[in-house]
């Protein structure tokens, strides 16, 4: 699930106070103002991937470099605007193991993220003399940080699968995650 976009369709040729009787925010745009909810669930279209590599420092301490497809969301805002993000993820993260049998542990992972987001859609406004259309397409990078926490089973010395709940969050969008990978140790 993803929330919280964070879009300026238009030129910024003055700002319009908030809204109060809409969630979220507002787009600051020529003439008239857009208030885009921003509390609305976007429903996700395809599954993301990813590859990471590390180094088990400690058997319980591993540092981890990533690459992560997060995904394409797409929300239709009243069927007339519509808009699809998707995110990628470049990660350095800290992972903990806590040995809860000899096969079967308890994860955890911290990190520093960098996402970048593409957006791609149009916003639609009408007003007393013409509908507008605003295309959206915007290539935007935020600094922010992921948390995760699951399990893994080890099959053999070398290698594991894992289970992680994942809530990446880059500021201006939210995704929580659940994936499941394969762990291979050299």
């Amino acid at each position: 699930v993803a929330s919280q976009p964070s879009f300026a369709p238009a030129p910024n040729l003055g700002s319009v106070p908030p809204n109060p009787s809409f969630p979220g925010g507002v787009a600051s745009v020529p003439i008239f103002a857009f208030v885009l909810p921003l509390r609305r669930t976007l429903d996700d279209e395809d599954q993301g991937a990813g590859l990471t590599v590390g180094y088990e420092v400690l058997p319980w301490l591993a540092f981890e470099f990533g690459w992560r497809r997060l995904g394409n969301f797409r929300d239709a805002l009243n069927s007339v605007s519509s808009f699809s993000v998707g995110v990628e993820e470049y990660a350095a993260t800290a992972r903990v193991r806590w040995p809860i049998t000899e096969r079967l542990a308890a994860v955890a992972r911290i990190g520093a993220t960098r996402a970048r987001f593409d957006v791609d859609g149009s916003l639609e406004f009408t007003t007393r003399i013409a509908t507008i259309t605003q295309p959206l397409r915007s290539p935007n990078d935020r600094a922010g940080y992921l948390i995760g926490a699951g399990t893994e089973w080890r099959f053999t010395k070398r290698f594991a699968a894992e289970v992680m709940y994942t809530r990446h969050d880059a500021r201006v969008i939210e995704i929580d995650a659940v994936s499941a990978g394969v762990i291979f140790r050299i």
